[in-house]
């Protein structure tokens, strides 16, 4: 073969690479591209389900954990015959703000529940919880917000909180001044509760 004639071949050959390879180089790619995408619609919209399944499963369970926590309420209603403040009976004490950790001393009244003292009756507070099953607070108002005279909510150190105090910027105090009951999640001492 002559230069000339393997020049013709060569651009034959090539002609006919570059006729078939594009083509099949560029359907591939496409068939590649198109692959892709329907990979990342599907992962996408199966995460999209898990999402709405969750929250699905946590709406259920916050409609459940409130009614449970509607139930409670009426039974302490029932348990609490009577309340009275005793002006004469003073307990200092120091309140400390939940969210800040400032502390300030504090003279409050006596908090007489059902003829017993309210502060520190972790024997009230211990027979709600077991009723219940649920974390049990005897608030007390002061002028910062709602103070905890007696609780089984713990502190991290292991301590229970009381002498914490909930401010009154807080949406649980906000409800408790209008005097309506709170249901939702709040923030105790140092994590979130459903209440």
């Amino acid at each position: 073969m002559n230069k000339s004639q393997m020049s013709i071949t060569k651009k034959l050959i090539t002609t006919f690479l570059v006729a078939i390879l594009l083509p099949m180089g560029t359907i591939g790619f496409i068939s590649y591209l198109s692959a892709k995408k329907s990979l990342l619609e599907g992962t996408n919209k199966q995460i999209q389900n898990s999402v709405q399944n969750y929250i699905r499963i946590l709406e259920l369970g916050y409609n459940e954990a409130s009614k449970g926590q509607s139930i409670n309420a009426e039974y302490v209603n029932t348990l609490i015959h009577s309340v009275q403040l005793d002006s004469e009976k003073m307990i200092n004490t120091k309140a400390t703000n939940q969210i800040t950790g400032e502390s300030t001393p504090l003279n409050i009244e006596k908090l007489i529940v059902n003829g017993e003292e309210g502060f520190g009756n972790q024997k009230l507070i211990n027979h709600i919880a077991t009723k219940t099953n649920s974390t049990v607070t005897l608030f007390q108002r002061i002028p910062q917000g709602f103070l905890r005279i007696a609780t089984n909510i713990k502190k991290q150190d292991c301590t229970l909180a009381t002498g914490t105090y909930i401010a009154n910027d807080s949406p649980v105090a906000q409800s408790l001044l209008k005097a309506e009951p709170y249901f939702g999640k709040a923030f105790v001492v140092d994590q979130w509760y459903l209440t």
